[in-house]
């Protein structure tokens, strides 16, 4: 009868039931199963309505940022349409008929050159002057002139949507293709007569408002597009159909977000945010369909779905190891007791559990333990009998037993007169001990070195007048702790392979020397060496770290170096080849595993540590001016030495005339304190050659100077803030009594100072050091802002502020420095609600002096309040940079000035016109060249400085230490690219601001500069800043000042001193090429170049590295 295989196999259901494990595991994945799909879906719900939220916000925020982008570049172009009434010159011959046209022709050429080369956006400049009937136009810097018959429409100012651009009738201009433009257009009246003069014209090219626009988008299905009040587009390359003027004239002043319904019935969501103008409103529209939110929350809907099938995938495998090793005990014991069952009762099961399944198994294993004991109680008696018959055997191969037996055997020969014989199984004997300590894996150098001449001796005495040897080994390399069994097979290979023990006259050299790191073991003979097939072969086994052993013909040599690896991996090596003079070279390198003190290598035993000790102070301690030496337990990258103390115990205890003592640093200088005559004194940088020595004293790694520069620019902002400012402040509320605990400025100070070990201020460690530097930083510098607003709190508490007026704002401006000073302009920074519209500024005094001011920028920025609850909300401010000029300034003082802001400037001083991009004041004229290098003059001496201000960019293919050029790389010139210069003139300041766009080479990414000069007021200084945008690695970006002049020094600060430094001097082009030492200096914050009463200073903060060549 036949019979069904499967009927035999339990089924699923009976399979999980017989197994505890699986029951387990089923109850558990369904309990997680219902959590995690249950939280999944809550999620999914949720996300879709977080996701659909931050769009939303960032989007609105998007526009907005591009909105004040665009209405402070639109802003500025209407500022531009003003120049007319700001240029008092032209003003006055557009306001006459009778001014010569010639002088109208000028000033209109200069005045519309500089509006159209201010701005690389602006197409065209058109003016149009009544009293001529002439139009004026400047495009690509080519000025042209028409007379026209009929004047241009008068409006007040408007703006015209995209159009093509037209040469507003001047015929003399060149034709070129029309150009889609922008335009702003102003009509000029006299005042206040309301007479008409003119008209002015600025077309713009649709760059700038084009990547504005494609900045804001962030998925190809979205519009972007700028329209007027009435829905006009200005500019709107792809304006949807669904947008129409009562669309627009829904939209509020404060922008937002509204959903609309396009002509297919598809929700489409539009953003929009208002641009106030001067012109009038427009509004940026951003038109997103609904269905890309949907398509963002679908993405994150699958992910949160895929991850919640992987926490499933891992629970699940969680699981199964839980139930296993829950299992895992009960498991074993059925299988020890199906073992039992099969007749194996020896096998013990333990554990370490103590619940009720450890009791279980330990209860089971002592009732085995018990019936094991009457089972083997019967057997006690012949296991014993026959342990004491092993015992005896064993007894008589002890290697005690042969080493006894060998010297009963030599003092038998040592009675019998034969000193030979005993002179030989004493060495015999040595042999055996050494082979048969097998506790020690490696032993000294100096035992490896006698076991191998204990070999060469009974070689000897084999072949007598064959061959001689010779070991040489330096003393301080005998310590060093080598593998056992090293040296032997290496000289057996002389008389296995190199058959020395044929020759009449052979010889074996051992050599043991330190090659830097290395340790160099070579053993040389002038055998029969070998032919270079076996050569060749030796070598490839040597090189093969899997090869199989037992087939080599050099098993010996093959052991050794398969030993090495064991040991030290590949940096262990042995090398073989034949004499040129006949015979066999093996040289063996492996690792120098001394240790070290500062730099000083250490044995492993007191005696040789002290054997080096003494070697020093014969060495060194003659050289001492106060009979001490310093060694450094640790130092540098190197680890301390953790037996030190108990190598100065047993130096201390075995030496009378030296003494060594492990104190701290600073016990070490108040000994040297004590008679502080007899040191010599070195002044200056350590970074020279030491005169008297003729050695180096700690050579600077100069080129660390200009590496990590935000982190040294933080260091610096860092200590002026607490130079400068807290310390001050703090004695001036000692002199108050209104203590504030100075731990707050100790707490800075550490932090700060935590940042100056040499290799994390120097910038040469790795990014990781950067970024906790960084930490260290941001802790000193909010402990010193905090520090310094509450001391200021506290010291201007009691100024009386009755006398301020209702729109009226009182600040305390203070003066921290120790001298005082006289119509000095200053800075601060004005805090005013965000709906403030600030066009001008009046300050006063407290005895009602009106201070000359001036706004130097405006922005906006806000604060979250209340962080901590469910919904925070957002301050919104506006911060106002002022310059201000005070007639006179007490030492360590404040002085109260009170602010009214206004809608309008209140005072329009006149100015001059710019002419050549020139920056002038009290002490210099600054002439900005069309490349962007600098003639300065000092107007007081008459001293002019000529081509000021080069950049230059070149690749560096050095480490973080050293700058190393490559030869073949193109270096950037600023000089060969013109930047974009435009002017700002202010009654305190007048600055200048210059761009430079360049790559270094065609497949490098873009790099930009934007160079920000200022020149303020009865101000000797000329002021940069400097903003780089980085996109390139491995550059060195460098700025020369020529002087003009010869000199021999250059002088720079340093700690508490003034440094001079040697000028690099240009060197003849050698033949071959020669590194030169780096003429690379360091400098604080100023350095000067002198020639008699010529003088150029360089000051910088954070910027240390500098060069001084002719």
């Amino acid at each position: 009868m036949a019979q069904n295989p499967s009927a035999d196999r339990p089924s699923v259901r009976q399979f999980v039931r017989s197994r505890l494990r699986w029951q387990l595991w089923l109850l558990l994945f369904a309990a997680i199963c219902a959590i995690v799909l249950s939280l999944t879906v809550l999620i999914s719900r949720m996300m879709q309505r977080y996701a659909r939220g931050t769009v939303i916000a960032t989007s609105e925020n998007l526009v907005y940022q591009g909105a004040q982008n665009l209405e402070n570049y639109l802003h500025n172009v209407e500022t531009l349409l003003l120049v007319p009434y700001s240029n008092s010159a032209l003003y006055q011959r557009l306001s006459t008929d009778s001014a010569p046209g010639y002088e109208l022709d000028s000033y209109v050429n200069l005045t519309l050159k500089a509006s159209a080369v201010s701005d690389p956006t602006i197409y065209q400049a058109h003016l149009y002057a009544d009293s001529q009937h002439a139009s004026y136009l400047v495009r690509s810097s080519v000025f042209s002139k028409s007379n026209v018959d009929a004047a241009p429409e008068q409006q007040q100012l408007w703006i015209e949507p995209l159009h093509q651009s037209s040469n507003y009738g001047v015929g003399t201009v060149k034709r070129q293709q029309p150009q889609d433009v922008v335009s702003l257009h102003r009509t000029l009246w006299r005042v206040p007569e309301d007479t008409y003069i003119g008209q002015i014209d600025i077309d713009l090219t649709t760059d700038y408002l084009d990547s504005v626009m494609q900045k804001l988008k962030t998925n190809a299905q979205e519009t972007v597009c700028l329209l007027l009040s009435d829905g006009t587009p200005v500019f709107a390359p792809d304006a949807p159909s669904c947008l129409t003027a009562q669309t627009v004239e829904a939209l509020l002043d404060t922008g937002g977000h509204i959903e609309l319904t396009d002509s297919s019935g598809a929700t489409q969501l539009l953003f929009y945010s208002p641009l106030s103008l001067e012109c009038g409103t427009l509004y940026l529209l951003k038109i997103t369909p609904a269905a890309v939110l949907s398509a963002g929350t679908t993405q994150l809907i699958r992910l949160t779905w895929l991850i919640a099938f992987i926490v499933l995938l891992v629970s699940s495998a969680a699981l199964f190891i839980i139930s296993a090793r829950f299992t895992a005990p009960i498991v074993r014991l059925v299988q020890h007791m199906e073992r039992i069952g099969q007749g194996d009762m020896t096998d013990p099961i333990s554990t370490t559990r103590i619940d009720e399944i450890g009791r279980l198994i330990t209860q089971f294993q002592t009732m085995m333990d018990n019936i094991n004991a009457l089972i083997l109680q019967r057997y006690q008696l012949e296991l014993s009998n026959k342990s004491s018959q092993l015992l005896a055997m064993q007894a008589q191969l002890n290697p005690h037993f042969i080493n006894n037996t060998i010297q009963s055997i030599g003092v038998s020969a040592l009675q019998a007169g034969n000193r030979e014989i005993y002179t030989q199984l004493a060495g015999f004997g040595s042999l055996m001990q050494y082979c048969m300590d097998f506790e020690s894996s490696q032993v000294p150098l100096s035992q490896e070195i006698a076991f191998a001449e204990h070999y060469l001796y009974f070689q000897k005495l084999r072949f007598p007048d064959r061959f001689v040897y010779s070991v040489q080994a330096p003393p301080e390399l005998l310590e060093l702790p080598v593998p056992k069994m090293l040296l032997q097979p290496l000289v057996e290979n002389a008389f296995v392979h190199g058959h020395l023990q044929n020759r009449t006259n052979g010889f074996l050299l051992l050599t043991v020397s330190a090659d830097g790191p290395m340790l160099t073991i070579t053993v040389e003979d002038n055998g029969a060496g070998a032919d270079e097939a076996s050569l060749q072969r030796l070598r490839a086994e040597l090189a093969d770290a899997g090869a199989d052993l037992r087939q080599s013909d050099h098993i010996g040599i093959c052991t050794t170096c398969a030993r090495l690896r064991l040991y030290y991996g590949e940096s262990a090596a042995i090398d073989v080849q034949n004499r040129p003079r006949g015979g066999f070279l093996l040289t063996l390198r492996l690792p120098d595993d001394r240790g070290y003190l500062n730099a000083f290598p250490l044995g492993d035993t007191p005696e040789a540590v002290s054997r080096q000790f003494e070697d020093w102070f014969r060495d060194r301690l003659p050289r001492s001016q106060s009979g001490q030496l310093l060694f450094m337990n640790g130092c540098d990258h190197q680890t301390p030495n953790y037996a030190l103390p108990e190598f100065i115990r047993y130096f201390n205890e075995t030496h009378d005339d030296y003494e060594l003592r492990q104190i701290s640093l600073t016990q070490y200088l108040d000994e040297l304190r004590v008679s502080p005559d007899t040191l010599s004194v070195f002044c200056g940088e350590q970074n020279r050659t030491n005169y008297s020595a003729g050695r180096h004293l700690n050579p600077t790694l100069k080129n660390t100077f200009s590496t990590h520069i935000p982190q040294k620019i933080e260091n610096a902002q860092c200590e002026a803030g607490l130079v400068r400012c807290a310390e001050p402040l703090s004695a001036m509320l000692a002199a108050a009594h209104l203590p504030l605990g100075l731990h707050y400025l100790d707490t800075a100070w550490k932090y700060l100072l935590q940042n100056h070990p040499h290799d994390s201020i120097c910038g040469c460690s790795c990014d990781d050091v950067a970024r906790d530097m960084e930490r260290r930083f941001a802790w000193a510098r909010d402990i010193t802002q905090q520090y310094q607003q509450e001391a200021m709190r506290r010291l201007t508490a009691q100024t009386d502020t009755q006398q301020t007026l209702a729109d009226e704002i009182p600040v305390q401006l203070f003066h921290l420095s120790p001298w005082p000073e006289e119509n000095a302009v200053q800075t601060f920074t004005l805090r005013l609600p965000a709906d403030t519209l600030l066009r001008g500024l009046a300050i006063r005094t407290a005895d009602g002096q009106d201070i000359p001011c001036q706004i130097v920028r405006l922005r906006k920025d806000g604060v979250i309040l209340h962080p901590m609850d469910r919904d925070p909300s957002w301050d919104d401010y506006l911060l106002a940079d002022v310059l201000v000029q005070l007639p006179h300034q007490t030492a360590m003082s404040w002085t109260t000035l009170y602010c009214r802001p206004s809608l309008v400037p209140l005072s329009l001083p006149e100015r001059p016109v710019v002419l050549f991009q020139t920056l002038e004041n009290e002490y210099l004229q600054v002439s900005i060249q069309p490349n962007g290098t600098l003639d300065v003059k000092n107007k007081r001496s008459g001293t002019a400085y000529r081509g000021l201000n080069l950049f230059t960019d070149e690749a560096d293919i050095g480490d973080a230490y050293l700058f190393s050029p490559e030869l073949t790389a193109k270096v950037w010139n600023s000089a060969t690219s013109a930047p974009s210069i435009r002017i700002q003139q202010g009654a305190l300041c007048t600055s200048a601001i210059l761009d430079w766009r360049y790559r270094r080479k065609p497949d490098e990414a873009e790099q930009s500069l934007r160079l920000t000069l200022s020149l303020r007021k009865n101000d000797p200084l000329l002021r940069f800043h400097l903003e780089i945008e980085n996109r390139a690695g491995d550059h060195r970006l460098r700025v020369h000042f020529p002087t003009g002049f010869s000199c021999d020094e250059s002088f720079a600060d340093s700690i508490f001193t003034v440094e001079a430094h040697p000028i690099r001097r240009r060197q003849p082009k050698p033949e071959a090429w020669v590194e030169t030492e780096s003429g690379c200096y360091a400098q604080k914050r100023f350095v000067y170049l002198q020639n008699g009463r010529q003088r150029l200073v360089f000051m910088g903060a954070g910027l240390l590295e500098y060069e001084a060549s002719d």
